[in-house]
């Protein structure tokens, strides 16, 4: 009877062991079981990534700070509750018509200059990018991109992202390609 309770006490703690979270052990260079999945820890957003014959979490990337929701009130130890005093809204910027815009154009030869890490611009599809920012917090690492610095980085793009991946390079834009 107690080799039976002990079998079974050892089977449960087994079993219990196993049900641990999975991104209780989120951390830069330790294992993950899926590439391109993410995980959120401690404020910071990894990304699972191959590298070389592992699969590994890469280092996270910090998350910015949520906002406090506006008008919530809570309860002081006074027990007055607190009013919320709006914030002033700024006076918009008006923004220019299509006529007024004014869209910068660069040379092959001026993005042929942009070709090291620390100063990084490519070109997909006639628009150019300053990727420098971006290299550090890309999820494949930024040895992958920098093929991309100084030339036509449609081909590379394409072949690691979907299409729908082009909005994101909407915040790199600089201007177009003449």
């Amino acid at each position: 009877m107690k080799a039976r309770l002990a079998t079974v006490l050892a089977i449960v703690l087994l079993i219990s062991l196993n049900l641990i979270p999975s991104n209780a052990a989120v951390k830069s260079g330790l294992a993950c079981t899926k590439v391109g999945s993410t995980a959120i820890a401690a404020g910071y957003k990894y990304t699972c990534i191959k590298l070389g014959k592992k699969i590994v979490w890469k280092k996270g990337v910090k998350l910015p700070a949520p906002k406090p929701a506006p008008n919530v009130a809570t309860p002081s130890s006074s027990g007055v509750t607190p009013t919320h005093t709006p914030t002033p809204t700024p006076t918009p910027t008006p923004t220019p018509t299509s006529a007024q815009t004014v869209v910068k154009t660069i040379s092959r030869s001026e993005v042929a200059s942009h070709n090291k890490e620390s100063d990084c611009w490519t070109y997909v599809d006639s628009k150019v990018y300053d990727l420098t920012s971006w290299l550090p917090q890309h999820p494949g690492g930024a040895a992958i991109m920098l093929s991309m610095c100084g030339g036509d980085g449609a081909a590379a793009f394409r072949d690691h992202h979907k299409t729908e991946q082009d909005n994101a390079l909407v915040t790199y834009y600089i201007g177009d390609l003449r």
